[in-house]
């Protein structure tokens, strides 16, 4: 597929815009529909991993009020852990950082079987610099401050963190 946006008139002067390969919105003046591809995959719930070692299901935030690292924080029985974090740049320059990691699941459904008890739960890790990381740091165009990172079945969170340190490449 060589085009990733497609555009076409439809009668009565609706438009399709299809946004490959998850999504076709239909229009008319002001009307949009939005309607998702069978294979679209949604999540349709989100944990967080606490500290004894049990999941807690992850909050609905008001973005505008709070973040979930603000929450992830303020929230005691959360396992958070820090690392300290060195990367060096193409032109050789050094960084260092406090890499702030946090294990979370997630599971996730075909987007049109969303209702339906079927899905698998994904694990992986996110995580927080201390400082903007990458070629771009401190630039209008601003470095890394953080990033997640899917983790492989049966890996360990250390093991899914030094994998994220040998093999990201932040520009």
């Amino acid at each position: 597929m060589d085009e990733v946006y497609r555009n076409w008139r439809l009668p009565l002067g609706f438009t399709a815009h299809q946004y490959w390969p998850a999504e076709i919105i239909i229009k008319r003046g002001e009307w949009k529909r939005y309607i998702k591809a069978p294979w679209f995959m949604t999540i349709v719930s989100s944990q967080w991993h606490m500290a004894d070692g049990s999941w807690m299901e992850r909050p609905k935030l008001d973005v505008e009020k709070l973040d979930d690292q603000s929450f992830i924080h303020s929230h005691p029985a959360t396992w958070v852990k820090e690392y300290p974090y060195t990367y060096t740049t193409r032109q050789g320059v050094e960084q260092r950082a406090v890499c702030t990691v946090w294990h979370e699941r997630s599971k996730r459904r075909p987007h049109w079987l969303r209702w339906f008890p079927v899905g698998k739960w994904e694990e992986g890790i996110t995580f927080r610099f201390s400082e903007e990381m990458g070629t771009q740091a401190g630039s209008w165009k601003g470095g890394v401050i953080g990033a997640s990172q899917s983790m492989f079945p049966g890996e360990t969170v250390d093991q899914c963190v030094a994998r994220m340190m040998r093999e990201r490449n932040w520009r």
